[in-house]
């Protein structure tokens, strides 16, 4: 990629070759991906909604490095 070939990572789209080392792997790869796909959609029906770690009312500490506030730097801002 970085050279500027085209390369392809979809193994459908990959012609057919007469180097057997390329077809195992090719078959190996498809394999792979399909226990990918399997085990991700397994994962995402067993898990549904997640617990609610929290309930009503109760303190929590809240990070606030990504909070928009009215003044530039923390040091700045009134006490």
């Amino acid at each position: 990629m970085l050279l500027g070939y085209n390369i392809s990572l979809n193994p459908d789209l990959v012609s057919s070759v007469i180097n057997e080392t390329v077809e195992e792997r090719i078959k190996l790869m498809e394999q792979r991906w399909a226990q990918a796909t399997a085990a991700l959609n397994e994962i995402a029906e067993q898990s549904g909604m997640p617990l609610a770690q929290y309930s009503s009312r109760d303190q929590v500490w809240l990070e606030g490095k990504n909070l928009r506030l009215p003044f530039q730097a923390t040091k700045l801002a009134p006490k």
